[in-house]
């Protein structure tokens, strides 16, 4: 799970450093290496407005271009991590809901341990996200990694890491 967060770290600064060259190349676009003059004496968008209109008729269509579609780009980028979001949200959402389902079926007794049960889970659904067995069983994501990880070193699932999304566990086939 270590591996996940440092992904999220790493898209994290990235998309930070991708709108800061934005608000840069837009600046400098703008103003060029000057800072804006205020010479109405205040500090508002009033006072650098003139300065904003006369530089940006001054950009050559393409230059103008150009930034228009950086920023469509970044837009576009926004949306697009915000609908996926939303999408593994509703996956996990239905797979919640359709191992609730399973519980009624599996009954835990004195004579089966958690991780009994998360394998007669997985012997039916053949594929379990980590986050899902983590909110079905009331434990941290580390502790369903590690149960996850007995189960293969028992040979009985293997832990699939996909370039994008969260670990799943898979059912060996027999």
């Amino acid at each position: 799970m270590k591996k996940e967060g440092g992904k999220k770290k790493v898209l994290g600064m990235f998309l930070f450093l991708i709108v800061l060259v934005l608000f840069f190349h837009t600046y400098y676009n703008l103003y060029g290496l000057k800072l804006p003059s205020f010479d109405e004496g205040s500090i508002s968008g009033k006072a650098i407005f003139k300065d904003v209109q006369e530089n940006s008729k001054k950009l050559s269509s393409n230059t103008r271009m150009v930034i228009i579609l950086e920023w469509l780009a970044l837009v576009s980028a926004m949306l697009f991590m915000l609908i996926r979001a939303k999408r593994k949200a509703e996956s996990e959402k239905k797979q919640m809901e359709s191992m609730g389902k399973t519980k009624v079926h599996i009954v835990k007794s004195k004579s089966k341990t958690d991780l009994d049960v998360l394998y007669e889970i997985l012997q039916q659904k053949k594929v379990l996200a980590i986050p899902v067995i983590s909110k079905y069983f009331g434990i941290d994501a580390n502790t369903a990694m590690s149960w996850s990880k007995i189960l293969e070193n028992g040979n009985l699932a293997t832990i699939h890491y996909p370039t994008l999304g969260d670990p799943k566990l898979k059912l060996n086939q027999e």
